[in-house]
Formats: C-alpha cells, structure tokens, sequence
C-alpha cells in the first residue's frame, strides 16, 4: 500500500529526488522497529533499494513524456476552444485547415445565395419533412406489391431529419473556395436513394469509363500514336451543384430496362417517381452550432 501510494503521488506531481527516496528511508525505519528479520534486515534494505532506484528511473521517463504530450496538447486544445476559427480538413488530400469563421460562413452563404441552385424553406422544417415523408409514404402504397415486405418497410421512414450543409476548402485554389457537401444520413430519402444506387450503378459504365487511376495510366502508356498528340482534362466546376436534374432522371429512366431493376417488378413510372424523391428533394439546413442565426432550410435545386 505504502509502494502503490508511492507511486501514484509520483505521476500526479514532479517528485525531486530527495523527497521520493525520504518515503523509502521512512519504511526501512519503521521496519527496524520490528524484529521480525533477525540478520536478513540488510538484505530487506538492499531490495527496497532497488524497487526505489527502478520505481524511480520507470516513473521519471513517464512523467517526461507526460510533459511532453502536454506541449503538444495545450496549443491543441486552444485551437480547438478559439470560437473565432473552423477547423476542417481539405477537400483533397490529407490535412488540416483552419479557417476564420466569419470567411467560412459568409463563402457558405455565397453558394446559397444562387438562387437557381438553392430554394430557401419558407415554412416550418418539421411541417416540410412531415409533407415529404407522406408523399413518400403514398408513393409506397402504390408500388408495394412490387417490391416485397423487407424493402417496404426499409424505404417507408419516420421522424427525419434534414441534410447537414458544409463546406471543404479547396487549399489548391486561390481565394480557397469551398467545396459544398451535403451530409443526408438519417434524411427521408436516404434510403430510398441507398435503394437506388445498385439499379442506377450499371448505367454508369461503358466503353468510355474506367475503374480507377490504374487502368487509366496502363492504357494511355499502351498507346503509340504515330504523330504526338497533346492529352487534356475538362473539370467540372461545383459538380454537385451544376448537375441537371430533370434531364439527367429523363436520361436514367429512358436507359433504364428490367435487368437493371434486379428482383423489383417496377415500371418506368413507379422508378422514375422513386428517383424524383431521391434526387429532386435535397433538403438541408446550415450547421446550427456554426452558423445559429442561419438556422433556415433549403432544398437543392440543380441546373435546369
């Protein structure tokens, strides 16, 4: 007990090297009082001496590299406690960004402010989610012959939530832009879009796509042109944003045939109502602990 004490007042606190060696003269002398040791007494000191040098020696390296984790955690903790900044991370790539909030917030609000991508809710956000679940909802009774009770009760949803919006600083652009993403777990058609994927996924590969940087790099070095050519690359700007809604759903549903719908007996019809749930009501709202005074929903609209 008097050991294991010892110790732990040894880890709270920086122990000097006098004052831990005084608790174990204190022991050897309260042992003497006892004549339980006859002539082994000596040997008794010389083992407490040595769990005293190794105890000390063990617990010193601890407490120095407690010290120095603490270096590397107080500036941590500041940073994380300075309400003044938002620490995120890059949208490509590893690391660490940190950004003044009032710049984050008010970028955030310059993409929301295109009126042609974004439509601000108007009414109460529980009111919207209740109306779009029961939309939902009806849409499922009509189609639940078709699909059978395990689906049903996996796309029917209750008690939703809206999307989170935020933002990943593109650091390799000037003026750092953000990158727009919308987190929809626990929304009402979040699993109604889960559904969906595996039917819309063989849609998106043929012979002008490829699976991954790999192949891409073996098949342009398999190349031998008989002139040189100059290879080029088209990016997309805000791609989430920019996308057409109602021609890409016109183009999915019109390619879109029995095999891919796997098991499901679904008609076009009953699809293309379930991908205009999914796709056509992205509706979000700002980070409330971020942004309090913007706690307004908003739907995405995508381009026209």
């Amino acid at each position: 007990m008097f050991i294991n004490q010892t110790f732990r007042r040894l880890i709270k606190s920086k122990v000097s090297f006098h004052k831990f060696y005084l608790y174990f003269e204190k022991l050897c002398n309260n042992l003497k009082n006892y004549d339980i040791y006859n002539n082994s007494f000596h040997n008794v000191t010389n083992n407490i001496s040595t769990i005293a040098n190794n105890t000390f020696k063990k617990f010193s390296r601890l407490a120095n590299q407690t010290s120095d984790a603490e270096r590397f955690t107080l500036p941590l903790q500041s940073l994380k406690n300075d309400e003044s900044i938002i620490i995120t991370k890059p949208d490509k790539g590893r690391g660490v960004v940190i950004l003044n909030k009032d710049d984050y917030h008010q970028k955030v609000l310059n993409i929301l402010s295109d009126h042609s991508k974004f439509k601000r809710i108007t009414t109460e956000m529980s009111t919207h989610l209740l109306y779009l679940e029961d939309k939902l909802k009806r849409l499922l009774r009509t189609i639940k012959s078709s699909i059978d009770a395990s689906t049903y009760n996996f796309l029917s949803t209750s008690g939703s939530k809206p999307g989170l919006l935020y933002g990943l600083p593109k650091v390799h652009k000037p003026n750092i832009p953000l990158r727009p993403i919308i987190s929809s777990i626990g929304t009402f058609n979040y699993n109604t879009a889960k559904f969906l994927v595996p039917n819309i996924s063989p849609l998106t590969t043929n012979q002008y796509t490829i699976e991954n940087s790999t192949v891409f790099a073996n098949e342009i070095t398999s190349l031998n042109p008989e002139q040189p050519i100059t290879m080029a690359s088209f990016d997309v700007e805000s791609l989430f944003t920019n996308v057409p809604l109602l021609e890409t759903s016109e183009i999915i549903v019109n390619n879109i045939n029995s095999t891919h719908l796997n098991k499901f007996d679904l008609t076009k019809d009953s699809f293309k109502k379930l991908l205009h749930i999914a796709a056509h009501h992205s509706v979000f709202s700002l980070n409330i602990e971020l942004c309090p005074e913007h706690n307004i929903g908003f739907e995405k609209l995508g381009s026209h």
